[in-house]
């Protein structure tokens, strides 16, 4: 009974089925696929858990006998990993927060039942999580509008100065033991967002954000290096299937009207996930030890990645060294151009351009973290990742939109592909061993191993 006390303590289920099919139905291309990843949850949703004794209980939101939709009993010990979620913390895409606690019933304080939820408690942190990836989709379009009209370096350091300033109340809360990790990180990320804007200088704002989506491999080659995860095919099949998925995804996207199109900004593009995919990793290693430490991380990696972006610009902007053969250097020789590319003069002068920067700073950038952080704790981690791997389409759909870009059929069908790379990702060894042929991946045996 001792171990039991101390796994009393109330955790949610991840109740994902009904979310998935929701975004699903946003997501356009991914009805079928969403539905099919979602985790199996204990309890019908949509319902919270709660603990009594040594008993698992989901009860129907009417509590009568008619409405029992599933009643299971198990010790707790016996309760598999998969089963519901164990952990006091929900990590997704480089971003981790303490999952919300659900008080227990004053006359069973040690018992575990589904109770119903209320339709806006369900409801808005599924809203709000979607909401932040559609934001998200908003960058990569208005990146490459400002590009148009300014330096690279220049609208990538003016939106993280903007952003950094909004996010600098919670730097002073970051314990001095995490200021070299969130530096870290923060420079993995600078990787990221510097090579993010230079590929919006040519290249498709949906491509860069399919592209961007080679994180899924990114991060679990990080973890089997580290030693922290295996990578064979029986271990982590749907490692091997998202990245089969990808690999094919992106061969259809550099597929142009002629045959295979690559270009420079391509390559960056493709160094946005690596920089990004080392920077999720990191990130949630050290926010998993404190989750709490969220927002004042996120003030770090803001305020590093302002800092190189603004190095970046003065190194650009004065032609120096290397910088002297990039095709926009020496913009701040001129006088003109240096005071409206630059702050103030970015925001005071008004137009599309100030209005995309302040945007990707202060609402894409800082407001949607908050938005994330305060959202995701109530929903289950599996969910979540479903939720923002619709990030491209939306990205795709705003640069028709804004830009007019026009996707060919191997855009459709490889950034198809890129997304379902994402959602496979999101699933559990034995939910892709059951859909591989013959029981390909590990058999039947390989569920043991997990």
């Amino acid at each position: 009974m001792a171990g039991m006390a101390a796994r009393a303590r109330p955790t949610r289920v991840g109740c994902s089925a009904q979310g998935c099919r929701a975004v699903a139905g946003l997501a356009l291309l991914l009805p079928a696929i969403a539905t099919s990843l979602s985790r199996p949850s204990v309890c019908p949703t949509p319902m919270r858990l709660r603990l009594h004794s040594s008993s698992l209980v989901c009860m129907s939101p009417d509590h009568h006998l008619d409405g029992l939709l599933a009643t299971a009993e198990k010790p707790l010990d016996e309760l598999e990993d998969g089963g519901f979620a164990q952990e006091d913390v929900v990590c997704v895409r480089g971003l981790c927060v303490p999952a919300e606690e659900d008080p227990c019933t004053p006359e069973s304080a040690l018992a575990l039942e589904c109770e119903p939820l209320g339709a806006l408690e369900y409801w808005w942190p599924r809203v709000a999580m979607l909401g932040c990836s559609i934001l998200y989709g908003t960058n990569f379009p208005l990146g490459r509008l400002m590009n148009e009209a300014l330096p690279a370096s220049a609208t990538t350091s003016g939106r993280f100065v903007v952003a950094a300033l909004a996010l600098s109340p919670f730097l002073p809360k970051l314990p001095r033991s995490l200021i070299l990790p969130a530096l870290l990180c923060g420079s993995l990320d600078s990787v990221g967002y510097i090579s993010q804007s230079i590929a919006l200088t040519d290249t498709p704002a949906a491509t860069v954000a399919f592209l961007g989506a080679l994180t899924v491999l990114v991060c679990p080659v990080l973890g089997a290096v580290n030693g922290g995860s295996s990578l064979r095919p029986r271990d982590a099949p749907q490692v091997w299937v998202a990245g089969s998925l990808t690999l094919l995804g992106v061969a259809l996207l550099e597929l142009g009207g002629e045959g295979l199109a690559v270009g420079a900004g391509d390559g960056w593009a493709v160094l946005q996930a690596l920089g990004f995919g080392g920077a999720f990793y990191v990130t949630e290693r050290m926010m998993k030890a404190e989750p709490e430490m969220a927002l004042p991380i996120t003030a770090v990696q803001c305020s590093t990645v302002a800092f190189t972006a603004a190095a970046w610009a003065l190194l650009d902007g004065y032609s120096l060294g290397p910088f002297a053969l990039a095709p926009s250097s020496g913009w701040m020789l001129d006088e003109a151009t240096r005071a409206h590319a630059t702050l103030p003069g970015l925001v005071l002068q008004g137009g599309p351009v100030a209005m995309a920067a302040l945007w990707t700073g202060l609402v894409t950038t800082a407001a949607n973290r908050i938005g994330e952080t305060s959202a995701l704790g109530k929903i289950g981690a599996n969910e979540a990742s479903v939720i923002v791997a619709t990030e491209p389409l939306w990205a795709a759909a705003f640069g028709s939109l804004l830009l007019g870009e026009v996707m060919g059929a191997n855009e459709y069908v490889g950034g198809a592909l890129v997304v379902a790379a994402c959602l496979v990702s999101t699933c559990t060894p034995e939910q892709v061993r059951a859909w591989l042929p013959g029981g390909l991946g590990g058999g039947g045996g390989g569920g043991s191993n997990d």
